[in-house]
């Protein structure tokens, strides 16, 4: 067999990793500039620290929590929030309810409460036995006038798998001005424009 020829990394490329929503974060930059590198990737660590504030279902004062806390009402949310519910929605509806963003509940239920990295053998298909816990995502309201989303009642909305990959794409939003960037959210992979010349 033919020994395959492994192309190394261009010197030019730096990392920077970090955890962040309950994963490992790796960002590469290809850039010479090692102070900008670091700059930037102090800025994308940052961005993923406070999408994290805002959108965690494992904090309870994040602005995610507050607004599960609320269903039954109208509440005004910021325009993170707003953006991230309104992606899980369209996808909601592109997937018929197969990506289902009111499954918080159900997990809770199950026993996933915490962090994936604290649980060890907690899942026993209980969540399978409570279907009114989740697919009511069709129920869920938003005012876009007021950017306001009301939630029926008992109903909690769980960001995680939207969230990090639209914060891995913002990231990228960082990163490129200054080179081709790729960013690796936990098996989230978003790329920036391709290097050239190699």
């Amino acid at each position: 067999a033919k020994a395959m020829n492994k192309q190394p990394h261009p010197t030019t490329w730096q990392s920077h990793h970090f955890r962040a929503m309950g994963s490992q974060i790796v960002l590469w930059l290809d850039t010479g500039n090692i102070a900008q590198a670091a700059a930037v990737f102090a800025q994308a660590e940052n961005l993923f620290a406070s999408n994290e504030r805002t959108l965690s279902r494992f904090l309870a004062d994040s602005e995610l929590m507050q607004l599960n806390s609320r269903s039954g009402q109208w509440v005004t949310v910021s325009d993170l929030l707003w953006r991230e519910v309104t992606l899980a929605l369209e996808m909601a509806r592109q997937t018929d309810g197969r990506f289902d963003p009111t499954l918080l509940n159900a997990l809770a239920q199950a026993g996933y409460d915490r962090d994936f990295a604290e649980i060890a053998g907690v899942g026993n298909g209980r969540w399978l036995e409570s279907e009114a816990l989740y697919g009511r995502w069709a129920e869920i309201e938003l005012d876009e006038m007021r950017q306001a989303v009301w939630l029926p009642a008992g109903v909690a909305l769980d960001l995680g798998g939207i969230a990090k990959g639209d914060t891995a794409q913002q990231a990228i939003k960082l990163l490129q001005p200054f080179g081709s960037c790729l960013v690796d959210a936990g098996g989230d992979l978003v790329a920036g424009r391709a290097p050239t010349g190699y």
